[in-house]
């Protein structure tokens, strides 16, 4: 059976290595969520303090993708564990974690793929 374009583009994102990004720093909460930290780069004409930092909320669903995000395990590895964690079919953890990831490395929380920054 022939692959279709789509498939193989999906088939494609599913095999990315999400990865942390070196500069988050991770501060646990005692509710099972937690607060993602990283530096804020002005760029020309302005300038940040020295130090400043912008902070992400994520929550138990999400600090456990967070978590999953080590460079290793591929986004399919991701969702399956999700998936199994949360008792939900594959295909509703597919649609969550990837929107989420999507959104993580829109934030520069994460990279994908062969992004050379974060």
């Amino acid at each position: 059976m022939l692959m279709t374009v789509r498939d193989r583009k999906r088939g494609e994102v599913l095999d990315v290595k999400p990865v942390r990004s070196p500069d988050a720093v991770l501060e646990r909460r005692g509710d099972g969520g937690a607060l993602v930290k990283v530096p804020i780069t002005g760029r020309w004409p302005f300038r940040m303090p020295k130090g400043a930092t912008k902070s992400f909320e994520l929550d138990e669903m999400g600090l456990f993708v967070w978590d999953s995000c080590d460079g290793r395990a591929t986004l399919l590895d991701v969702i399956t564990k999700f998936a199994r964690h949360y008792r939900i079919s594959v295909r509703e953890a597919e649609v969550a974690t990837t929107k989420f990831v999507q959104m993580l490395a829109a934030r520069r929380l994460i990279r994908i793929g062969g992004e050379d920054k974060p």
